[in-house]
């Protein structure tokens, strides 16, 4: 017997048009019926995938709901409980369960005989609709969020059996509306915009019936490049969101380019300022008067920036995307760099000496949300700067699996509208034999000195 589900050409698949209602009681089923299993405590739902058992968290009507539709193969109610055998999306019977592992479902499958029992005999403080699924060596149905992760899906985890009952073993049913669809196989691939022969993820089949889209996978730091984006070789028309719509089987290529950096670096002699901004609304400075508390930090955060003491409240960015960027503060000058007493939760974060480079004074930038930013330290992973206290919290590392997307690690990086360009000031003899020069207050200038002049009306920072 051969997998419906592992098929490369368009095919007649049972999918789900509804959800449908829950299994409260063992007279709505009997033999021959499609049913959906749901993981209360893990969120995730059973389904097949490369000849073993899942969990996933997402349930479409889509042609990807064709793995989730498992059917009763032999029911006997028993009054209490029920005896029942099972068959996957690919007619294949489930087997006995391994405890904390996945047994592999093919053709030579043995089917197990199951007892569906309501969980309110063992505790009575679930309603009807919750069932414990137990094997006849009393493992039930279970699951793992943890590695490794499905396939096809790849968004949680494992399904497995365990020698308990409780709370991750307890299980909705649900009972679907289905219909007969036409199935295309679409194979996903992610490559470099630059570079066609680099992947960003493992390729992928997605099963799609007629109407359905797919919404293209997003990768961190980068856009998708819709005119190199192909399917089957040929451009390929993508809707609003990014959705891919059924075409027929094939290979869909997406195309990634890096996204734009939300602040500008030093270029050369060239500073951009920038106001850094955390949690949308408070502006990070930097307090010289307690740098030297390694303890408590010297970057504060407040509510509106000081006019009166700007300088301390404008940062500028060394560095790129590979090696990691090194900060500093206009007060301070260049000559300090953002840097921390250590790199566990909660250590501050201060300016100390630009030299020598290191991991603690390095920061690797990354989007996980659009539109913001957060710094990494180098080389160390969920390490990043994190907005600690409320509208004069400070700053300091937060070192969490949560830190990535956590608001306070979310900066916004806005343009200081009197950012200078820094040239020499023999470039600057080179460049303005012919030029008209005035100083700030409009003055002409005939010679010029160390400092900030109106040269083409640009103004420019002579050193």
């Amino acid at each position: 017997m051969s997998s419906a589900l592992t098929a490369t050409a368009k095919r007649e698949a049972t999918t789900m048009t509804n959800r449908g209602p829950q299994l409260t009681s063992l007279s709505q089923l009997k033999a021959g019926m499609t049913v959906i299993f749901r993981a209360i405590n893990r969120g995730g739902y059973l389904y097949e995938d490369d000849n073993k058992l899942w969990l996933g968290q997402g349930l479409s009507t889509s042609g990807m709901s064709a793995y989730y539709l498992f059917k009763i193969a032999t029911f006997t109610n028993n009054g209490n409980d029920a005896t029942i055998t099972l068959t996957t999306p690919s007619n294949f019977n489930i087997p006995e369960l391994m405890s904390g592992g996945q047994a592999t479902i093919d053709a030579n499958s043995v089917a197990a005989k199951f007892t569906l029992i309501p969980a309110k005999t063992e505790d009575a403080s679930v309603g009807d609709s919750v069932w414990y699924i137990r094997d006849e060596t009393n493992l039930y149905f279970n699951g793992n969020p943890l590695t490794p992760k499905s396939p096809r899906f790849g968004n949680y985890g494992p399904f497995v059996g365990w020698g308990s009952s409780g709370e991750n073993s307890k299980y909705q049913i649900f009972l679907p509306e289905t219909q007969t669809s036409t199935l295309y196989s679409v194979k996903v691939m992610g490559v470099d915009a630059t570079d066609s022969k680099k992947s960003f993820y493992e390729p992928f089949t997605y099963e799609m019936k007629t109407g359905d889209s797919l919404q293209l996978p997003t990768v961190p730091n980068h856009r998708i490049n819709l005119k190199k984006t192909t399917f089957n070789g040929k451009p390929v028309t993508i809707s609003a969101g990014n959705y891919f719509k059924t075409q027929g089987d094939g290979t869909l290529s997406v195309a990634y380019e890096l996204n734009d950096l939300l602040f500008t670096p030093i270029h050369g002699k060239d500073t951009t300022w920038h106001f850094l901004k955390v949690r949308e609304k408070y502006y990070c400075y930097y307090n010289p008067e307690a740098n030297n508390d390694t303890e408590n930090g010297a970057i504060p955060t407040a509510e509106t920036a000081d006019e009166n003491n700007l300088d301390a409240y404008l940062w500028a960015f060394a560095g790129d995307r590979e090696n990691g960027f090194r900060i500093i503060n206009k007060k301070a000058g260049n000559s300090l760099v953002l840097t921390a007493a250590g790199i566990g939760s909660g250590d501050a974060n201060y300016l100390a000496p630009a030299s020598p480079i290191s991991k603690l004074n390095t920061y690797m930038y990354s989007e996980p949300v659009s539109g913001k930013f957060n710094l990494q330290l180098k080389d160390f992973e969920n390490a990043y700067i994190n907005q600690y206290g409320g509208p004069t919290g400070k700053l300091r590392f937060y070192v969490n699996g949560a830190s990535k997307t956590d608001e306070g690690s979310l900066f916004i990086a806005v343009k200081h509208k009197d950012t200078v360009t820094g040239i020499s000031a023999t470039e600057v003899k080179a460049k303005t034999e012919a030029s008209t020069i005035f100083d700030l207050s409009g003055r002409k200038v005939a010679k010029v000195q160390k400092g900030i002049y109106i040269i083409n009306g640009k103004k420019t920072f002579v050193q």
